[in-house]
């Protein structure tokens, strides 16, 4: 017979369960050490079997990292999401990871759902500012078998934040030769895939391993996820144009290049922190709940 946590004997942990299921207040759980934090939550998850997902919060990224790998051993038939922050700082040069805004986006695609699953994520995870669900969702583009792919696809993609390359190897890339066209969507449930075109008609999308750069196996349709956690409008990138150019006739050096970057690839050292500043509206994992 298969192993089922939900058939485990624990009154402790029932008596906990009980508690946490009076959802008077705080229940303040003591005394599991180690990975008999992630063998509890998998036993509550278990044993409450809620449809709604949870988001559980850690207080660093290594402890959330080692609560996914746990609880995913626990329930291996469960969905268990990422929220990672973006770890860079508002002065560091380099951007977000795109494998990072990956898990992040795969995370409020998860909640937005509303499949059930867990979502894990560092305090500063879910607390990090990001686009509002509903302008989120308008960035996204799906694509279906059979169907015409948009005239400025290519374009739209560029505007998204994805980079053009020869040969797609990571995230938040795509290339096209002839009727082909390879994309790797950061986090997206499609997974990189290939698409065949005849004229502006799908015929075929197959999924992609970027390692060996075959397609094989067939779908019907792909979500194409933003490659850039954040997607500048109009009214932003006017907002960070006059605040670089006020900072540029105050002698900064910095806001000088900064401008000049911007003029040329909409692009800057710190540009996600500067657009968060700039945004009317900004949100935060609880909004995907």
């Amino acid at each position: 017979m298969a192993f089922e946590i939900k058939n485990i004997a624990w009154p402790q942990g029932e008596e906990a369960l009980a508690a946490l299921q009076k959802k008077e207040g705080l229940t303040l759980l003591q005394g599991l050490p180690g990975s008999a934090k992630g063998f509890f939550l998998a036993f509550a998850h278990e044993k409450l079997a809620e449809k709604e997902p949870w988001v559980i919060l850690t207080s660093s990224r290594e402890e959330a990292d080692i609560l996914r790998e746990d609880l995913s051993a626990w329930l291996p038939q469960t969905r268990v999401g990422l929220c990672p922050a973006w770890e860079v700082l508002p002065r560091d040069v380099e951007e977000p990871d795109a494998e990072l805004i990956g898990e992040r986006q795969r995370a409020f695609y998860q909640l937005m759902q509303k499949e059930g699953g867990l979502v894990i994520a560092p305090l500063l995870g879910a607390l990090q500012s990001t686009l509002p669900p509903e302008r989120w969702i308008e960035k996204i583009i799906v694509l279906k078998k059979d169907g015409d792919i948009p005239a400025d696809f290519k374009e739209k993609l560029l505007g998204l934040g994805y980079e053009p390359v020869a040969q797609v190897v990571d995230a938040g890339q795509f290339a096209t030769r002839g009727g082909i066209l390879d994309l790797a969507s950061p986090g997206s449930p499609s997974g990189p895939v290939r698409l065949e075109l005849f004229g502006d008609t799908i015929t075929s999308i197959r999924p992609l391993n970027l390692l060996s750069q075959r397609s094989s196996g067939e779908t019907d349709e792909v979500w194409v996820f933003p490659a850039k956690e954040l997607v500048l409008e109009v009214e932003t990138k006017k907002k960070l144009e006059r605040a670089l150019k006020e900072k540029a006739r105050e002698e900064s050096n910095w806001a000088k290049t900064a401008l000049e970057l911007f003029a040329a690839t909409g692009r800057f050292p710190s540009w996600p922190w500067h657009a968060l500043g700039a945004m009317d509206e900004r949100a935060d994992l609880f909004d995907y709940l």
